[in-house]
């Protein structure tokens, strides 16, 4: 299972990388596998993150997909966005915090580092479902504490998986980029 929700994962993000809605139906494939086995794993923060891209996914193939194009082309971020993007962190550590509260106590420093990855990422992907070039940043900085937190749960292959969403997401950025200097040149 682990290595399905691998390889669609990484189609996934490649995908995204060359602005694909069709990023958003392999997304749907392997945040279905990853929500049972982060279940498994007993990192509920990361468990209800995958139900979240779930729900992203489906949305993400409707919203990118839309006829008008101008609403969905890549750009940057506007204080609304951070706005928003802020709001979502704190909405969903809150969130979190409440649940590890009443689920488990104390809670761990395993448990904080969950809560982070999970909101961070909550941020991130509203940031790529609107089309903006942060949303690779705000992504890796959720990827950069999942990593250790992953191998810590003996989680190796998703680990792995998660470095190579950081090399992407950072090729991501500069692709991204690249296409918003050429979009502002015609």
């Amino acid at each position: 299972m682990e290595w399905i929700a691998f390889f669609t994962a990484i189609t996934q993000v490649v995908l995204a990388y060359y602005n694909k809605a069709t990023n958003f139906i392999f997304g749907a494939i392997s945040v279905s596998i990853f929500i049972y086995i982060f279940y498994q794993a007993d990192l509920l923060g990361e468990s209800i993150l995958n139900l979240y891209y779930l729900i992203v996914s489906i949305y993400g193939i409707v919203y990118w997909n839309k006829k008008n194009r101008a609403e969905a082309q890549i750009g940057h971020a506007k204080m609304m966005d951070y706005l928003y993007a802020a709001a979502i962190f704190i909405a969903c550590y809150t969130a979190l915090s409440i649940l590890f509260i009443i689920r488990v106590a104390p809670i761990e420093l395993i448990n904080y580092a969950d809560m982070y990855v999970t909101a961070m990422a909550f941020a991130g992907t509203f940031l790529l479902l609107k089309r903006k070039i942060e949303n690779w940043i705000v992504l890796n900085l959720s990827n950069l504490v999942a990593i250790p937190v992953q191998l810590h749960k003996e989680l190796y292959l998703i680990a792995i998986l998660t470095a190579v969403f950081f090399v992407l997401a950072v090729l991501g950025y500069f692709r991204w980029r690249k296409l918003i200097i050429l979009s502002k040149t015609i």
